[in-house]
């Protein structure tokens, strides 16, 4: 059975890779989903749909390979956050403890600019 530094540790050796493998399939995502409604968004108003998170929970749940590969735990979508995520480093700051059990490493936490990493 390994310590809790250890898993720590080795947290911190994944969260890099799974950080740009997330930050990558989800400019993919979005990219494809900008194309498909590129011109329709309402200005001023009411947004109505346009008003969602920038990661949808459901997203989420589409990269849970990602976070297979990269922590090599099961992920339960029971851990996502119903309604998503404002940016990939909020998903991050939210599911790696969750799904590891470990803290995230400090190299991964809010930054000056409010960001992760």
């Amino acid at each position: 059975m390994s310590t809790e530094r250890e898993r720590v540790i080795i947290a911190a050796d994944r969260v890099g890779g799974l950080k740009a493998a997330l930050d990558a399939d989800w400019a993919k995502r979005s990219a494809e989903w900008d194309e498909s409604v590129e011109g329709n968004a309402p200005t001023g108003g009411d947004l109505g749909l346009w008003d969602l998170p920038c990661v949808d929970s459901k997203d989420v749940a589409r990269m849970a390979p990602i976070f297979e590969e990269h922590l090599g735990v099961p992920f339960d979508v029971k851990h996502i956050r119903p309604g998503g995520y404002s940016e990939i480093a909020e998903v991050l700051a939210d599911l790696v403890p969750k799904l590891t059990g470990c803290e995230l490493p400090a190299a991964f936490t809010a930054n000056a600019n409010g960001g992760i990493g």
